[in-house]
This record gives structure tokens, sequence and C-alpha cells, in this order.
């Protein structure tokens, strides 16, 4: 019989049903802890930073709050043991948790260990520039970083990343460009290294089999879906289009909502735009596979992006990808092989590719979606999950 193995989890992203106040971005590692089997125990420490905007509110009651663990520890619905322990940083720019929450919260982990009689295989640590002091209080056989783009988008980060990789045993990357980045500035040798990617549920890559031919109406059908704001970056795609409206024939959708949701239709508006691009607000998750599946295209070019599980839904659904160039999906999607990538900031480079795909002929075109739904095939969340789980106690 093997043996268990115990491996404990820190992430500033989970779920936690009980508190619906703390403000959650991500679910992505609570996917990739989801597949565990008999002989792993997953134990995570969610780590949660409250903004600074109300962080001074919150500190005193952290810092001085129990020091009980039944007031921290839940079960996940996949039976995962959680801690939740928020920290408040109050020190502008600062991004590292102060010692004394590191202090405090390892306590209460490490009597929790104690009493379980638990011997940590592996302490994985996701933000490792933030969350660093408190792995190094945790005695486990191996240290495992995973890095994200916050570690490496500034100099400062990726030093200091660096001097923990050289104390740990493995490194995961979020993206291939994170890789990328880190490899650059510091090509020095680590025992184990892996993609840590995302996936998408397997029921989606087997459900959407069937897609809308291309272009079956002679219109090219373009949509984008995520949050409206500066980041994701509209604006080129919509002067993209403006440039092309008397040259090609298409319709753009735009599913999702936020702040830059006004000055956008302004846009198309002044641009005489209206007819071509339609708004529809946020959509039902089971209403936005339907609208992916009568699409040609998935266009997004943001400033920054990890990875991007909206891509991985597009291409599951048939869409053909245009992506942004140094972002997360590059190195996912493969310029011209099952996608294409382009320079978020350039226009006129967004608007050659989609003139480009428009007058494409259909061999090319069904070579780049069959290329796309193999690479998405081989990114369900059950096999990622089974990958980062096997990355971190091998």
């Amino acid at each position: 019989m093997q043996k268990m193995k115990n491996i404990v989890v820190i992430t500033p992203f989970y779920v936690c049903p009980h508190r619906p106040d703390l403000i959650q971005d991500s679910k992505a590692i609570y996917y990739l802890c989801e597949y565990t089997n008999e002989q792993e125990r997953v134990i995570i420490v969610y780590y949660y930073q409250h903004t600074r905007m109300n962080a001074i509110k919150h500190f005193f009651r952290l810092l001085f709050g129990s020091n009980k663990e039944a007031d921290y520890h839940y079960k996940d619905n996949h039976g995962n043991d959680v801690f939740l322990f928020e920290h408040a940083c109050i020190i502008p720019k600062r991004y590292k948790t102060f010692s004394m929450f590191d202090r405090k919260y390892a306590k209460i982990l490490n009597e929790f260990f104690s009493r379980e009689g638990i011997k940590v295989d592996s302490v994985v640590v996701h933000f490792p520039s933030r969350f660093w002091g408190l792995t190094q209080k945790i005695k486990a056989n191996t240290k495992t970083l995973i890095l994200h783009s916050f570690d490496v988008e500034q100099k400062k980060r990726l030093t200091e990343v660096s001097t923990y990789a050289i104390k740990s045993n493995r490194i995961g990357y979020r993206s291939y460009n994170i890789k990328k980045s880190f490899k650059e500035n510091y090509p020095f040798n680590v025992p184990v290294e892996f993609m840590c990617l995302s996936g998408i549920p397997g029921a989606i890559i087997e459900n959407n089999k069937s897609y809308r031919k291309w272009r079956a109406d002679g219109t090219l059908r373009l949509v984008f879906t995520g949050r409206l704001n500066e980041n994701k970056n509209v604006i080129t795609v919509l002067k993209a289009l403006d440039s092309v409206q008397s040259k090609i024939n298409f319709h753009f959708t735009i599913i999702g909502d936020g702040e830059e949701r006004h000055s956008l239709e302004q846009y198309v508006y002044q641009a005489q735009l209206d007819e071509k691009v339609t708004f529809c607000g946020a959509l039902e998750r089971s209403r936005v596979f339907e609208v992916l599946r009568e699409q040609d295209i998935f266009i997004m070019v943001s400033k920054k992006e990890t990875l991007g599980i909206s891509y991985l839904e597009a291409m599951a659904s048939g869409n053909i990808i245009i992506g942004a160039k140094g972002r997360g999906i590059d190195g996912i999607v493969v310029n011209n092989e099952n996608g294409f990538l382009v320079d978020p900031e350039n226009p006129e480079e967004v608007a050659d590719v989609i003139t480009e795909l428009c007058f494409c002929d259909i061999e090319n075109i069904e070579r780049i979606k069959q290329s796309s739904l193999n690479t998405v095939s081989e990114l369900s969340e059950e096999k990622v999950s089974r990958a980062y789980l096997e990355n971190i106690v091998r």
C-alpha cells in the first residue's frame, strides 16, 4: 500500500462559501486541487489579502484575533482541508505578508499537523514573492514555487523569487511566457520544472462537437467574453474593426460588463459600427457557450493575462483564437498553427489578421480549427489537476 502524501498549498485565491464578503478573482487553484486520489491529502492555506482601501479597518482585528484552529478550518467540496487566513497590508507598495501574521498562522498550522500526525511531504506556494514568509515556517520534504505573472513582472520580485528558487526543489509556471521571463533572467537549473496550466471542464470539450460552419451566412462573426475594463483592451479590437468595416462583412458580439462599457458604446456609436457590434452584457455560463458556438473567431487582446480560461472555452467551441503576443495564452496558442497572436497595442496588426482570416481558404481554416481542438483536448480540468498534483509530489 502506498504511503499517504501530505500536500500543503498556499494560495491567495480559493473558495469560501461561508464568506461571501471575500472578493475572489479566480477559482483556478480550487480546480487544480480537485482530482486527488486516495493517497493524497491536500491542505489548502487560503491566505486572503484585504485590499489597502480597507486594510487598516481589518488590521488589528486580524492581528489580535482568535488563535483557535476551529475558527479558520473548514472542508471544501472536494473534501480537502482549508484554512482561511486573512492578512492586511497597510503599507503602500508592500506586497509581502507581515511576519507577525506568518508566525501566528504557522503556529496554528503546525499544531494541527502535530495533532493529526501529519508529516508534510510537499509545500506548494503560489505567488512566492508574496508568501515566502509563511512557506519557510512549514517543515516539508520538498518546496515548490508556482510562479504567476505578479512574480516576474517587476525586476525586484523576479530577483527575490530567484533566491527562493535556490532553496526550493521544483518550480511550476502558470504560463509559457512566465517561464520565458524567469529563465531569461535566471537560467540556472532547478531539479524539477513543469507547466502549471489551467483547464476547462471535460464536458465542455466532449459536448461541443458541432460548430457553426465557417462564415455560414457570409458574415465573419467575432466574439469577446470577459470583464469590460482597461486591461481587456476591447478598444483595440473596435479600432481594428473600424478600419476594415468598408472591406469585409463582419459582426462583433461583446459578452460582459464593466467600467469601460459606456466608453466602448460611445466609440461604437461615433464610428458608426452600431449595426455591426452587439453588447450583450453579462450572460449565464450556459448561454455563453451557446453564443460561442455561433461564432467564427474569439478575440481577446488583453494587456495582461496569466492564461485566460475564456480562450480555452472558445477553442473547445470551435472558434479560431486571436490572442495577445507575450501574454498568458502565448505558448498554448502558436501563431498560424492553432490560432493567431498579435501585438495588443497595434490595431493595424489586429485588423490585418482579421482581414486575412476573412479571405482565408477553407482548408487552412479547418487545419487551424482541428489543431486548436487537439490542443484544448489536453487541457481538461481533470488532466491538468492530475498533472499538477503529480508534479508536486513526484
